[in-house]
């Protein structure tokens, strides 16, 4: 098992932040082009917050054919000599990965599990199987013509009769690796080569005459991409599609001295938002600490210092127990001349973090303001 945690475990945003959580199976392949990804699509530097940081738990699979698979198969790939033990694999991640990860990570209960070709199959046994274990299923063209196509037809049959927890699932699914063919050659070809995208376009034909009851599904064909080009694009695609509507775009609009969206309460804007996020993800959402202090600091140098003042004081009420908060609004308090204010904030830092600088500047500070 590897782990990754995001900076912000490290030095800002860790008090009372809790990440959630993405497992993925395949680890060697697939563990760190995910956390690249996750990490740019959750940048502090870039203002980029189209989804959280997360701890991503990657699982290596050394004997994947057994680990991933639901059943024996009996269609010419049962020259693989372990196979079938998908049902004891999620019971591992279920009672004793989880509750590891639980007990020694500040995690938030909310969880994505992410799986590619037998992987991808896994993860869909797992959403048909165990549909309450994760709130997110992102399925990378799966190997559905795994034993015939059984797991797809119980898939279908799952969805047309089951009624879902308010679950979301993103399945992507790649060209074969011959070009220039019809949707309808690939479905017809019988050839073990076109085995697998005929077998993942024929499913996705079914799954759009199923009514879904308590599922929020997103299917795409990406057929210029092949089975092993297509996770590239489908990791930041299906991340995109969880987390949409995850970002506070409206927070530009204030730049805009023309905007309408200056008329209303910047900081009950913010915190409309996340209350809408934190309904959707089931636990208390907050923005980043490091986040609304970017903000805050444009808004400082764009001129507008009050809606800066704004953001560093909801930071506050966000995060009393952070020292970063405080030093940030002192520095902001220092740029305004309101030096009274600056010393409380430093000594409010001080009182959270043991920083020598910060501790010799505002002895000056107090030195130049007392004279």
């Amino acid at each position: 098992m590897w782990v990754h945690v995001p900076a912000e475990f490290y030095g800002m945003d860790t008090t009372d932040v809790k990440f959630p959580v993405i497992y993925v199976v395949d680890a060697d392949g697939h563990f760190l082009p995910l956390v690249g990804i996750v990490d740019q699509l959750s940048s502090r530097f870039s203002a980029n917050d189209q989804c959280p940081p997360h701890i991503i738990v990657g699982i290596r699979n050394p004997n994947r054919n057994d680990d991933l698979s639901p059943s024996i198969s009996g269609d010419g790939q049962d020259g693989i000599s372990e196979q079938g033990g998908g049902s004891k694999f999620i019971k591992f991640i279920s009672d004793e990965l989880i509750p590891f990860v639980n007990e020694k990570y500040p995690v938030a209960p909310y969880k994505t599990l992410v799986g590619h070709s037998l992987g991808g199959l896994f993860v869909l046994n797992t959403l048909v199987n165990n549909k309450n274990l994760f709130d997110n299923y992102l399925i990378l063209d799966p190997a559905l013509d795994w034993d015939n196509e059984k797991s797809a037809e119980q898939a279908i049959n799952a969805f047309t009769n089951q009624t879902f927890n308010n679950q979301q699932v993103y399945i992507v699914g790649a060209g074969p690796f011959t070009k220039g063919l019809t949707e309808e050659e690939i479905k017809n070809d019988t050839s073990m080569l076109m085995g697998l995208p005929s077998s993942v376009l024929r499913f996705k034909d079914k799954i759009e005459k199923t009514n879904l009851k308590g599922l929020s599904m997103k299917f795409e064909m990406e057929m210029e991409e092949n089975h092993f080009t297509v996770p590239l694009k489908g990791l930041p695609q299906g991340l995109k599609f969880i987390y949409g509507g995850f970002r506070f775009d409206k927070i530009g609009d204030y730049y805009d001295k023309d905007s309408p969206q200056r008329d209303k309460d910047i900081v009950e804007e913010v915190e409309a938002h996340f209350d809408m996020m934190s309904n959707k993800m089931g636990y208390d959402v907050k923005p980043l600490e490091s986040y609304i202090n970017a903000w805050a600091m444009g808004f400082g140098y764009n001129g507008e210092p009050e809606l800066g003042e704004q953001l560093y004081d909801y930071n506050i009420s966000n995060y009393p127990r952070s020292p970063f908060v405080h030093v940030a609004n002192a520095n902001f308090k220092l740029s305004q001349a309101d030096t009274s204010a600056a010393i409380m904030s430093f000594e409010q830092y001080l009182e959270l973090a043991a920083d020598e600088g910060v501790s010799e500047l505002l002895g000056e500070i107090k030195s130049s303001y007392n004279n």
